[in-house]
């Protein structure tokens, strides 16, 4: 039996930022070419909680065949019943999550996500093959907000759902596309993506003579030189194919991309694939009858600690305010203030002109 044309590398860390503990947790399955990235929510070992059984409970579903996104909702239940189980004190329980499987033989990939844990695909670009699910982005969307605008809104880390969220329908977002001759993704929380920008993620990314842990450390250490006022994770997914011909034959469409950057400047690229497809997005209702139990997986794993056996670095940073993490779920008060200064308005519009 002839030994494969392709080869899976992956490799990944983690640092709690100026945060007292880390809530992130990651899983690397070679076997089940399964990766992922969860950051939990919820403060006081809560959100940490959420993240773990996210990922043991997608892993467990993805090893038995379930799809991304429905391993996901599993997930979902499986934290929302944790949340039943322990009372009041894990109400605030969730965790964002960001998923890939590697499917070789079908020279193949899928991906899945809930909140705003990120995937980036590096082929000579950066490229975003996710879309935060965040007031922010939702504003951009409808084209009430620039990009420019978007970048520093003072509530760009306000989410709109997440695993484990009881008082919202779980929202998940899908993608997929070809493996051809090489690939790198990239996985990761919102404390890298919030603070390291695109010009830096390019730079360390690109570097081939480097190993992946040796990027995925630096990749960290960029996110805790610029400030790391969150936990900060990452996954790094190499793909290497020597079937290059036949794999870029194969007819399976590539992914929806969000947004692409110059290599070298980091500058965004002017993108019109999201304008031609959009993702597949599976909702789940509030207070969703499904179950689902967490077990420990095998193989990687991280839950505020780097994998391959090797200790996350352990900078004793001051630590910021714990709040400010939780207030990400206090959107719905900011927009239903929106909401009722948006109807005050149209109420003295009327007003205005019935007096005319």
């Amino acid at each position: 039996m002839s030994a494969p044309s392709w080869r899976i590398e992956a490799a990944g860390a983690t640092h709690p930022g100026q945060r007292s503990h880390n809530e992130d947790s990651w899983r690397l399955d070679n076997d089940s070419a399964f990766y992922m990235v969860a950051d939990g929510v919820g403060g006081r070992d809560a959100g940490e909680v959420a993240s773990r059984i996210a990922c043991d409970v997608t892993v467990d579903q993805v090893r038995a065949g379930t799809g991304l996104a429905p391993a996901l909702a599993v997930a979902n239940a499986a934290i929302r019943e944790a949340i039943a189980a322990s009372g009041e004190g894990a109400s605030s329980m969730a965790s964002t999550a960001v998923a890939l499987h590697l499917q070789p033989q079908a020279r193949r990939f899928s991906l899945a996500w809930a909140g705003d844990s990120r995937l980036y695909l590096w082929d000579g670009r950066l490229k975003t093959l996710t879309r935060d699910h965040s007031l922010v982005e939702s504003l951009l969307k409808r084209g009430e907000i620039s990009r420019a605008e978007a970048d520093d809104h003072p509530r760009r880390n306000v989410i709109l759902t997440a695993l484990g969220d009881t008082e919202a329908e779980l929202e998940t977002g899908e993608n997929a596309g070809a493996l051809t001759g090489s690939a790198l993704f990239l996985l990761c929380s919102d404390g890298l993506s919030d603070v390291v920008p695109a010009s830096v993620l390019c730079d360390i990314v690109c570097r081939d003579s480097d190993s992946l842990q040796t990027r995925a450390d630096a990749l960290v250490q960029a996110a805790v030189d610029a400030g790391g006022r969150d936990n900060i994770t990452v996954v790094l997914v190499s793909w290497r194919d020597t079937a290059a011909a036949q794999a870029s034959s194969s007819g399976v469409d590539g992914p929806v991309v969000y947004e692409a950057f110059d290599p070298v400047s980091g500058e965004r690229i002017r993108n019109t694939e999201e304008d031609r497809a959009a993702p597949t997005i599976r909702r789940v209702p509030a207070r969703s009858e499904q179950t689902g139990s967490g077990h420990t997986g095998s193989g990687h794993t991280g839950s505020g600690h780097t994998g391959h056996g090797r200790a996350a670095p352990s900078s004793d940073l001051s630590q910021s305010g714990e709040a400010s993490r939780t207030d990400r779920w206090r959107w719905r008060w900011w927009l239903a203030a929106v909401a009722l200064l948006a109807a005050g308005g149209i109420v003295a519009d009327f007003v205005t002109r019935q007096g005319s």
